[in-house]
C-alpha cells in the first residue's frame, strides 16, 4: 500500500565448518559491508546471570553453536541485484 514503509530485514547464514565467525564479518565490514552474529542466546549475555537458567544436562549447545557459526547479512527491499552480488562475492572471498 501507499502508506507503507518497507523494513529492513536480514538473511541468516550458517557458516563452513572451520571458519571463523568474526573473522569473517570483519571481512566483510572491511569491504563496507555490515553484518551481525546469527543468534542471540540469553543466557551468554551478562544481564541473565548463569544460576537464572535451568536446562537439561546437555546443555545449551545447539543454540550456543548457532550463536558461533551463524551471520546475518544484510537483505532490504530496495537492495539491487549488483548490490546482493556484491555481498554474495565478498561473502565467498571471506569464507575462501
Amino acid at each position: 500500500p501507499a502508506w507503507a514503509r518497507t523494513n529492513w530485514q536480514s538473511f541468516a547464514v550458517t557458516l563452513g565448518e572451520g571458519l571463523d565467525q568474526r573473522g569473517v564479518m570483519q571481512a566483510l565490514l572491511d569491504l563496507g559491508i555490515s553484518t551481525r552474529r546469527g543468534v542471540m542466546n540469553a543466557h551468554r549475555e551478562a544481564a541473565y546471570p548463569p544460576g537464572s537458567w535451568r536446562t537439561t544436562a546437555a546443555g545449551l549447545a545447539i543454540g550456543e553453536r548457532a550463536q558461533d557459526t551463524t551471520i546475518l547479512l544484510p537483505m532490504y527491499h530496495q537492495m539491487t541485484a549488483d548490490e546482493q552480488d556484491r555481498v554474495v562475492d565478498a561473502l565467498r572471498g571471506a569464507c575462501a
